[in-house]
């Protein structure tokens, strides 16, 4: 078993435990609502019979949210590949707003500062996904080509067996397990159609694409822009020689 099954495995077990606990949770508040914590602190206010039914309906829904989206983050990273840390960030956002809307129709109470750090999440997650774009780069190197896409990476040019240039992307079977595939990137570990797995650090997937084969694998690689993938081309045939293939 690869090391990108495992890490997903890991990632999906520990969701999938969360998940549970939140659906356990969900129905305890709607069968035995005496025995919840969440409860028992809700009846402490004394507002009333048709409160507390509403509290009980709110903590049901939002526990039920967190269960289904939690389940949904598996089958997206499974499926698509999204980067787990940025998936689950986006995922809260999710979830922080479906309990914003369950709470304001059955019981009426939100609050602006809900609201406002709402946006402001969403807004964080946009500046650290448009700031992590910018700073990525493939540079050739003295003796190796490095990669710097959120996680970094150098290949040594004696460990490059030869490199081909293709015109588009070989299909996946499902998503990536490291890594992300949305806005044109396509980053990380990916099982191919034919069962291999090989490394993508494609930063645009209409451009020209370095297929690499090397002694630590197989990789996809190229620039933002068909231009600046050519300039690769070159630089890479500089320091590999009869390696690049045409």
């Amino acid at each position: 078993m690869s090391d990108s099954v495992i890490y997903f495995i890991d990632k999906a077990a520990f969701l999938a435990i969360t998940s549970l606990i939140a659906l356990i949770l969900a129905f305890r508040i709607k069968r035995n609502p005496d025995r919840t914590r969440y409860m028992r602190k809700v009846k402490e206010k004394q507002r009333g019979e048709e409160y507390e039914a509403r509290m009980q309906m709110y903590g049901f829904f939002s526990c039920l949210a967190i269960s289904v989206t939690i389940l949904l983050i598996i089958l997206i990273i499974w499926l698509f590949g999204f980067d787990f840390d940025n998936l689950l960030l986006a995922s809260l956002m999710v979830i922080a707003l479906i309990d914003i809307i369950v709470k304001r129709h059955l019981t009426g109470e939100v609050y602006l500062w809900h609201w406002v750090l709402f946006a402001l999440g969403i807004g964080i997650m946009i500046l650290i996904d448009l700031e992590s774009r910018n700073d990525s780069k493939v540079e050739v190197q003295d003796e190796k080509l490095s990669m710097e896409i959120e996680f970094w990476e150098k290949v040594d040019y004696t460990s490059i067996d030869s490199v081909l240039v293709v015109d588009e992307l070989p299909r996946t079977k499902y998503g990536c397990f490291e890594g992300y595939s949305y806005l044109g990137s396509k980053i990380g570990v990916f099982r191919l159609k034919d069962g291999s797995e090989a490394k993508f650090y494609v930063l645009n997937k209409k451009a020209p694409v370095l297929e690499l084969y090397t002694q630590k694998g197989r990789y996809f690689i190229n620039r933002k822009t068909a231009v600046e993938t050519e300039q690769l081309i070159e630089e890479l045939r500089d320091k590999i020689g009869d390696k690049m293939k045409n």
